[in-house]
């Protein structure tokens, strides 16, 4: 049997204690090195996924504490927006011309430079930024500048003339046509119209005399006269023509005769040519004074003595003249797609648009205040009358197909 082993000196017991006393002081600094490396590592990732996602985000931290998890966003492309704002300008004249030559017979008119209406649009840009937003811009389109010509046809100068006097003015109802017949109706409104013919042929253009008491009016092409009476009876005037009107001394009816204007007296008679020019005239009107006459050509308004001299222009891009008793021819002119009614001076001075819904075939009353016009087989149909001082409006007849109003 073997004897255990001696043991160590008191010296190397000693040495063996100060040795493990040094290997516990390392394992335990060790241990702290470790722990602190693991929180530093740890605090770093913590960093790392802060940073990373906000970086992403082009700073925007917020979405990180909503969504709970780094959201992978992409920076939106620059984008466009275009708004473009209508300006509607104030109706403009369109045959207004700056500024207007004297009318010479058989030649130009008016040469000048003519500013249509139009509307003039404004565009805004808006560019997409971060931080940054461009101001807007605005830019102003103005529409082409045009040149008007009118030659008007050549004539003679115009001829002396001693002015007529007209006759007094009278209150009377309104003159149309319905159906084929010839129909009055109170200018006033509200009233109940009646019918004055009620014959199978088809009647058209009724004018009225200036004392009130007849009627002139177009039938199987010739021109009849009668008593502003219900039931009474038709004496034939002429055989073959059209647009009959009455001069204000109630003598002399003008008419249109093959595209030429012809005069005849109120109680019949022989018929003289008035006008004549190589293209077709329409719509015959008589100056207050009885001197000059109105009419349609080519469509434009020009006056004239009464016997052809003295041709001139009254309004350009204008129809249905009609002279009104205070001196203004009113008219219809095409603008845009609609027909309205405007007033101006024989000069061609003094516009005035009357109607802004639509009107044509104007008529003065008789004390030269107001217009009568038929208006467009849309909105309020019928035959209305407007003061010229724009105080107001009246329907005078309520159906559609009232046409040829005279006052």
């Amino acid at each position: 049997m073997s004897l255990p082993p001696e043991p160590p000196p008191l010296a190397s017991i000693e040495s063996a204690d100060a040795l493990y006393d040094r290997v516990l002081h390392r394992g335990r600094r060790l241990r702290r090195e470790r722990r602190a490396f693991l929180g530093t590592a740890a605090l770093s990732f913590m960093l790392l996924a802060i940073a990373v996602p906000i970086a992403l985000t082009n700073g925007d931290g917020s979405q990180v504490a909503t969504t709970g998890r780094p959201p992978v966003t992409r920076r939106p492309a620059p984008t466009t927006t275009q708004t473009t704002e209508h300006v509607y300008p104030p109706y403009v004249d369109p045959t207004t011309t700056q500024p207007a030559t004297a009318v010479v017979q058989g030649a130009t008119v008016t040469t000048a430079a003519r500013v249509s209406a139009g509307a003039r649009s404004t565009a805004t840009t808006r560019r997409a930024s971060p931080t940054t937003t461009r101001p807007p811009t605005r830019a102003t389109t103005t529409a082409p500048q045009t040149t008007t010509t009118t030659v008007v046809p050549g004539s003679a100068p115009a001829s002396a003339c001693t002015p007529s006097d007209a006759l007094a003015a009278v209150d009377r109802q309104i003159a149309f046509v319905r159906g084929g017949d010839i129909w009055i109706a109170p200018a006033a409104g509200g009233g109940s119209a009646n019918n004055l013919t009620n014959s199978s042929a088809v009647e058209q253009g009724p004018a009225w005399s200036p004392d009130g008491t007849r009627i002139a009016f177009v039938r199987d092409g010739g021109l009849f006269v009668m008593t502003a009476v219900q039931g009474a009876v038709p004496s034939r005037l002429t055989d073959a023509d059209s647009s009959p009107a009455w001069s204000y001394d109630g003598r002399v009816i003008a008419f249109v005769r093959a595209d030429d204007i012809r005069t005849i007296g109120a109680n019949g008679g022989a018929d003289e040519l008035a006008i004549d020019v190589a293209e077709p005239l329409a719509s015959p009107t008589w100056s207050p004074d009885g001197c000059q006459l109105a009419f349609s050509w080519q469509g434009n308004v020009l006056r004239a003595r009464s016997d052809g001299t003295g041709i001139t222009m009254a309004r350009s891009r204008a129809m249905q003249p009609s002279w009104g008793r205070t001196g203004r021819i009113a008219f219809a002119s095409v603008i845009g797609n609609r027909t309205e009614v405007g007033i101006v001076d024989p000069s061609g001075a003094g516009f005035q648009q009357l109607t802004f819904g639509g009107g044509s075939q104007p008529a003065w009353s008789p004390a030269g205040d107001a217009v009568a016009y038929q208006t467009p087989p849309t909105g309020e149909v019928g035959i209305h009358t407007r003061r010229t001082d724009g105080s107001g409006s009246t329907r005078v007849t309520d159906q559609t197909g009232d046409t040829d109003p005279a006052w």
